[in-house]
């Protein structure tokens, strides 16, 4: 089987490209919006992403633009309305708002197109099996500019994502750095989600974060572990679906969902061990 699955490279080599470079990328972004207890934020661009479809199949053009840009002005959007006084407000509740606003308009919009919401369906569960190669390319070269950016920056982002008021009185522009991820969220996203489905991304940006935390106590190191641990997980995840003949994108979430309780168990297992 396993001989099976690398003698696959020459059929699949793009899907598997595109979705180890996505995996990467998209968790190293997972740990600026995670980190910032966002995680939610992810799901509900993702929908308004999803709205990008609904827009291009009523009026033509390239769904990914119109994807692109949606996904980039509701994360705008939901930056805007996270800063300043919120005290009256309950938490998230801005990313709720979007997440059912996209849902229920790209749904509402399409209700009488005769293959609209079949198109965002396939969309939003992609398989992955269908990657071109420009797609794979292409994200390869995103991820790698965008992990490198993250990793050069490691110090300003640690310590904006730890103590933004520190931040602040040290010279490092907070409001702009939140503004600069609430853009590289939405074009990543409205990039990603086109190509390699709705579930496949909001997985690959919460789950490997999620894990890494269960092992590094600083957002530096998480930084480093998490697209480590995405591009490990995303190759099982693609092992997984080539062996057992499922769809890349869920075999790819159901390895992520099920190593995190194992991360969960590790971390309790060693603060108990210390503890006792």
């Amino acid at each position: 089987m396993n001989g099976g699955f690398w003698a696959s490279w020459g059929l699949f080599q793009w899907s598997y490209i595109g979705a180890l470079s996505a995996a990467a990328g998209l968790a190293a972004l997972g740990v600026l919006v995670v980190g910032r207890g966002r995680a939610f934020l992810t799901a509900a661009v993702g929908q308004v992403a999803a709205l990008g479809f609904a827009v291009s199949a009523l009026v033509g053009g390239s769904p990914v633009v119109f994807a692109l840009i949606l996904s980039t002005a509701g994360a705008l959007f939901a930056e805007k309305r996270d800063r300043g006084d919120r005290s009256g407000e309950i938490v998230g509740e801005t990313e709720v708002w979007l997440f059912l606003i996209g849902q229920a308009l790209a749904t509402a919009l399409l209700a009488g197109h005769p293959q609209g919401l079949k198109a965002i369906q396939a969309a939003l569960t992609s398989s992955l099996i269908n990657t071109a190669a420009w797609e794979a390319i292409t994200t390869l070269i995103l991820a790698g500019v965008g992990i490198g950016w993250i990793l050069v920056r490691r110090r300003v982002l640690t310590l904006f994502l730890s103590d933004p008021v520190t931040a602040s009185a040290v010279g490092i522009s907070v409001r702009r750095l939140g503004i600069g991820i609430a853009v590289a969220t939405g074009l990543a996203l409205g990039w990603s989600i086109p190509s390699f489905g709705f579930l496949f991304v909001f997985s690959a940006v919460a789950m490997p974060t999620i894990i890494a935390r269960c092992f590094c106590r600083t957002t530096a190191g998480m930084l480093w572990l998490a697209p480590a641990v995405g591009v490990i997980l995303c190759g099982l995840g693609l092992a997984l679906g080539y062996v057992m003949d499922w769809p890349f994108g869920q075999a790819i979430v159901v390895t992520q969902t099920i190593a995190t309780p194992l991360a969960w168990g590790a971390r309790e297992f060693r603060e108990w061990y210390i503890g006792g």
